[in-house]
């Protein structure tokens, strides 16, 4: 799960469709044209096969830089000793403000938490 979020980070999608098992993976990717600036991973729970995470991101504007919090859950399959993206279901997305609780889900408010984080 973190290789894939780095590797959407860093836009390696040769590694994306390597890592996506056949049966799910698409033909291609195009992540030049994206402008998603990935900020923190947070994995929230994970079982043998799913992970819960919240991954942050930033979506610029002409006027301002937007912050943003996915929450997902991933399902992976182990083949031949390694371990290959399955699918991904979108729980919630949100557009952060700094009063609000934290999706990182520690109590605290984003202000205090995972914001000072990725502002930097």
């Amino acid at each position: 799960m973190r290789s894939r979020y780095s590797a959407y980070l860093f836009k390696h999608e040769d590694y994306l469709l390597k890592t996506w098992h056949t049966t799910t993976r698409p033909d291609f990717l195009n992540l030049e044209d994206d402008n998603t600036l990935w900020k923190k991973l947070v994995i929230i729970e994970s079982s043998d096969n799913e992970v819960h995470f919240v991954a942050f991101f930033s979506a610029s504007n002409n006027a301002s830089e937007r912050l943003f919090s996915l929450y997902q859950e991933s399902k992976f399959i182990k083949e031949n000793n390694c371990w290959f993206y399955l699918s991904g279901k979108e729980l919630k997305t949100t557009e952060l403000s700094k009063n609000m609780l934290c999706p990182c889900r520690s109590g605290k408010k984003f202000k205090r938490c995972c914001e000072k984080q990725i502002k930097d």
